[in-house]
């Protein structure tokens, strides 16, 4: 009894909005068992602007609120952003496991052929030493543009993935991209998942286009399998609990617009 309690534990996912409901919806469709726990930081938005002991004092709070109220199992750090800054950071004060989104840079540059991709992130992920250290270890004898995308994140926060603006924008951003023939465009943040059918627009079908959220999915389920915590639970379908860090109705609107009734109501916390 006392191994089942501990094993249909909740997940824990966190992001500084909607980006992470890209990671949290795929979880929850290749783990129907499992309960899931989403907090979205949306009080500290954006995180890709932010320095990275702020972005680690915010992941630390959260984790802190997923283990006292929800004694979760595992965190995901659905964050490109908080994982590249915060991970380490986690890690050395939770004994727990954290499974992080890592920029899409090995894959990337295993897949092109035309010797050229194009990775796409925030400002403060662009400008780290973490993805410039993983350009430098799979990027050898690649062109590897590494492209910030100032004002991405919160056009896709406000509902605007499919809008006029978000195309605009990212022809600017990836014109030198273009340009200089890439065919691999990897895809640094989870709001960007968003925006994947607009930028394949704009790159045409022949460009692959990437995100973490199959490589993250894979991770977690793994995770659980190797410290036998999957759930016993025989329901089909996974259930969500959300939680927002501000009073936002937009965050649910577009939530339920990107992820469906999964999204049914949003809890506010402090932190």
């Amino acid at each position: 009894m006392l191994w089942e309690k501990r094993v249909n534990r909740p997940i824990g996912v966190f992001d500084s909005g909607v980006g992470g409901l890209s990671i949290v919806s795929a979880l929850a469709q290749a783990l129907p068992a499992e309960d899931f726990v989403y907090v979205a930081a949306n009080k500290y938005m954006p995180f890709g602007q932010k320095t990275a002991e702020e972005i680690q004092a915010i992941s630390e709070k959260i984790v802190h609120f997923l283990i006292k109220q929800h004694n979760v199992k595992l965190v995901v750090i659905a964050c490109n952003t908080a994982t590249v800054t915060s991970i380490d950071y986690l890690r050395k004060r939770f004994s727990m496991p954290f499974v992080g989104v890592v920029p899409v840079v090995k894959p990337a540059c295993a897949l092109t052929k035309s010797r050229c991709v194009a990775i796409l992130s925030t400002p403060l992920t662009s400008s780290g030493e973490y993805i410039k250290s993983l350009i430098a270890t799979f990027g050898k004898d690649i062109n590897v543009l590494n492209i910030a995308c100032p004002g991405l994140a919160d056009l896709v926060e406000m509902g605007k993935g499919d809008s006029l603006e978000v195309e605009t924008l990212l022809q600017e951003l990836v014109l030198p991209a273009q340009e200089q023939g890439a065919d691999v465009y990897g895809l640094c943040s989870t709001h960007y998942s968003f925006v994947r059918e607009p930028l394949q627009k704009i790159t045409g079908s022949g460009v692959c286009i990437l995100d973490a959220i199959i490589p993250v999915t894979h991770r977690v389920m793994r995770v659980l399998s190797d410290s036998q915590e999957v759930s016993t639970s025989d329901k089909k379908v996974a259930t969500c609990t959300f939680y927002a860090t501000t009073q936002s109705a937009t965050f649910q609107a577009v939530g339920q617009e990107l992820i469906g009734p999964m999204m049914r109501s949003v809890q506010l916390i402090e932190l």
